[in-house]
């Protein structure tokens, strides 16, 4: 088989940054727009995402960016996840399962907006909600298992690091430690 190179390498916590912080630009630069079009409160009211996101170019921003980001956070999703189903597979894959179910509904959140489909945009934004608090509320493995419980340590470090914190969410060793003893 031959080798073939890669176009780009990048870094999970610099793409995980990069989804955030466009985000969060995307969203101060509709707000921005709003206002200067006085379509929106200026501060110190603060008018909904939905509302900064109902007039060009605020419309075609967000709906570009949203639609980007959401299937940035679903190749997140696989490559935080893949990599942990030989440790943890039932964990694993219900946690990508979820994971990228709430980015499909975020897509769908985005390119909706406020077009009169109100039914549809709660439901969608209700079910982002409920997966996301599902992916927090799953309980986590043991995170110290006893050694004669696993004959067949995983000889990759890297593996299993997330789920071994908590959940489908890493939390603080502290915090786990502390509540295990």
């Amino acid at each position: 088989m031959a080798h073939v190179r890669p176009v780009a390498r990048a870094s999970v916590a610099v793409l995980t940054v990069s989804v955030c912080v466009t985000f969060v630009l995307t969203v101060l630069f509709t707000y921005t727009t709003c206002v200067l079009q006085s379509q929106c409160p200026p501060l110190p009211q603060l008018p909904t995402i939905s509302d900064t996101w109902t007039h060009p170019p605020g419309n075609f921003v967000s709906r570009e960016a949203v639609s980007v980001l959401a299937l940035f956070l679903m190749l997140l999703q696989c490559v935080l996840w893949l990599p942990e189903q030989p440790a943890f597979p039932h964990l694993a894959r219900w946690c990508m399962r979820v994971g990228l179910f709430s980015a499909f509904c975020l897509s769908w959140v985005g390119a909706i907006c406020d077009d009169g489909k109100v039914t549809l945009t709660l439901s969608l934004t209700l079910a982002l909600a409920l997966s996301l608090a599902l992916t927090l509320a799953h309980p986590s493995p043991d995170p110290s298992p006893s050694p004669s419980a696993n004959p067949n340590p995983n000889p990759n470090p890297r593996a299993s690091s997330a789920a071994a914190m908590g959940g489908c969410t890493p939390r603080s060793r502290s915090a786990s430690s502390s509540a295990t003893t």
